[in-house]
């Protein structure tokens, strides 16, 4: 649970922002669904258990954040439309335990749909070349009258995105003791985000998860106005030895005078827009 700083000085005691990174072990999400999803933000996420070494960094010169969610076209013609309608119900019966009932109608709205799309400006010879085309696998619709049938096409919600986060910092160590400071950083790191392998090596544990905050100096606390973090996974580490272009270290301390590192975070969950309840005080998550 140690404390590792960069500069060694005391951010807050100086009312700087800084950037803290603190490792946790990772707490499977079970098979709960729904509400019971263990999801959340620090204080209310149960992902979080025992704590490990707390990094804390200057802020860097750019901080951004791409919110995003999918989207996919969707099509559904007439006949599929039809198809759906009589599908549900022959399922409302059966789960009502009506079989005979469920058979029976399945007739009936059979023929309704057929006379409900003739009469739609359709004609037997096109719902022939429409059937004929599924069938064999070719366009005979369009082949044999020139139409196609209307797709209904639709820009449909797919699913929630997860966001990433990209940082870099050069870190340029003053003294003997910042340079062991910043060597412990780096291999806190990589220990953190790598797995674990169970007593016989038969299996592979999942690498501990991360707490990201920005932290206001004035108050030491998170910071109001810019973006919160759900748990992360450290998905890319890389390290510069030699970011100045060429190998140097200090006499008496085999330290390198310079190091660059580059972390890459993805949140493990995503978020929803019921999380925004904080009205205006911050900028939200």
């Amino acid at each position: 649970r140690e404390i590792l700083r960069y500069p060694r000085q005391s951010l807050d005691s100086y009312g700087y922002d800084y950037i803290e990174i603190t490792a946790y072990d990772y707490v499977p999400s079970g098979l709960d669904t729904g509400k019971k999803l263990k999801t959340g933000f620090k204080g209310s996420n149960r992902r979080f258990s025992r704590r490990y070494e707390t990094i804390q960094l200057p802020m860097q010169p750019q901080l951004s954040e791409a919110t995003a969610v999918s989207w996919g076209q969707d099509s559904l013609n007439a006949i599929q439309a039809e198809g759906a309608q009589i599908a549900t119900n022959a399922i409302r019966d059966l789960g009502e335990g009506n079989i005979g009932e469920a058979l029976g109608n399945m007739v009936t709205d059979t023929g309704t749909a057929i006379n409900r799309l003739l009469a739609d400006g359709g004609s037997k010879a096109a719902l022939t070349a429409y059937f004929a085309g599924q069938a064999v696998g070719a366009n005979v619709l369009g082949r044999s009258t020139g139409q196609v049938i209307n797709p209904n096409l639709e820009l449909l919600f797919s699913g929630p995105n997860l966001r990433s986060f990209n940082f870099n910092f050069t870190l340029t160590p003053r003294d003997p003791e910042e340079a062991r400071v910043v060597r412990k950083m780096i291999r806190a790191m990589k220990r953190n985000m790598t797995p674990q392998r169970s007593n016989e090596a038969v299996f592979l544990k999942t690498p501990r998860i991360f707490e990201l905050e920005y932290i206001f100096g004035d108050t030491n606390r998170e910071h109001p106005f810019l973006n919160k973090f759900k748990p992360c996974a450290c998905t890319n580490f890389t390290v510069n030895y030699t970011p100045d272009g060429s190998y140097m270290t200090y006499r008496g301390e085999p330290s390198m005078t310079s190091y660059q590192i580059a972390m890459s975070f993805g949140e493990i969950e995503p978020i929803y827009s019921d999380e925004y309840n904080d009205g205006e005080r911050t900028m939200g998550l």
